[in-house]
């Protein structure tokens, strides 16, 4: 149900008003958007909210290529992120982890998290503490590295790529393992 508003929301594009969203519509998104129950006129305002949210200069959405971006308050501050792979706007094959935040009055905050290798996103997750390895598919258990988060994190996979972040001073840091 969440994947489908979220298609809903990006098609509608610019033509949908910018309007701030509330500390209860994110607890509302958070608490109810993979719930066959919830209110989907509610879940659709919110998902269009996202709709034409800006990227950072110099980078545009990848939306053919990944399936549509996913929304969080990751860093608990009353507020949803939109998570989403994007693409160079100069062409090219460079794409990144981007993440728009709508703020209290309405306006926008965007930034680059991280350069990606693959321009295809898999899946977005909100991991818990603990141990992980990170995969390539195609080598020995014995070659992956190991991540280790102190405390909840995100978990980025594209193709043969798992990646772990963890919310810091600014925004998120890639939390890098050991063999």
């Amino acid at each position: 149900m969440t994947g489908g508003l979220l298609i809903l929301a990006f098609s509608m594009g610019a033509a949908v008003a910018q309007t701030p969203l509330t500390p209860a519509d994110a607890r509302y998104w958070l608490q109810n958007s993979r719930k066959p129950s919830a209110d989907p006129k509610r879940l659709t305002r919110i998902a269009q909210a996202f709709a034409g949210a800006p990227l950072p200069d110099g980078w545009v959405p990848n939306r053919p290529i990944s399936p549509p971006a996913q929304l969080w308050d990751f860093d608990d501050d009353g507020r949803l992120e939109l998570y989403s792979i994007g693409q160079s706007a100069g062409g090219g094959n460079k794409h990144a982890l981007l993440v728009t935040e709508q703020q209290a009055d309405g306006s926008w905050t965007s930034a680059k998290v991280a350069d990606t290798s693959e321009s295809t996103l898999i899946r977005l997750a909100i991991v818990a503490p603990g141990k992980y390895l990170t995969s390539c598919n195609n080598c020995p258990v014995t070659d992956r590295a190991t991540v280790l988060l102190d405390r909840t994190g995100l978990e980025y996979k594209s193709g043969y790529t798992w990646r772990y972040f963890v919310p810091a001073k600014g925004g998120l840091v890639e939390v890098t393992g050991k063999r």
